[in-house]
């Protein structure tokens, strides 16, 4: 039995969370009283701002959230298939699709996050 350090109540040791370093190996605070502090401290989902924010994007960007949905369902159909190697460098890992064009969206190249990146710096300096 251990007295929570939240609530104050006696409770047995299996209400109490693991933990290594404590001195009985048990949290201060019962499951209960943990929980409802991560609870208090997680901000709210979905605030109105975010929501109008996010569908603001939606309206601005949607020919590229189109190119975006096209290239997942490709994926998953397996219309296209992703490369284990980016096309500009060559290194292997995570691949970003690179559209130059939205209006064609299963044209793209694949790319790391670096080429990605430089893709895009390349393309904002040839369009300024």
């Amino acid at each position: 039995m251990k007295t929570c350090n939240g609530c104050g109540a006696l409770k047995p040791l299996d209400a109490f969370y693991r933990k290594a370093n404590a001195q009985d190996g048990r949290a201060s605070r019962c499951k209960d009283c943990e929980n409802r502090v991560k609870r208090e401290r997680r901000p709210p989902r979905n605030r109105p701002k975010e929501r109008l924010a996010k569908a603001r994007y939606k309206e601005r960007n949607a020919e590229k959230l189109k190119a975006h949905y096209a290239i997942r369902d490709a994926l998953r159909r397996g219309k296209l298939t992703k490369p284990s190697e980016c096309e500009s460098c060559g290194e292997p890992g995570r691949l970003h699709a690179h559209h130059h064009d939205y209006a064609r969206p299963l044209d793209v190249r694949w790319l790391c996050p670096a080429c990605h990146k430089a893709a895009h710096a390349e393309e904002a300096k040839v369009a300024a």
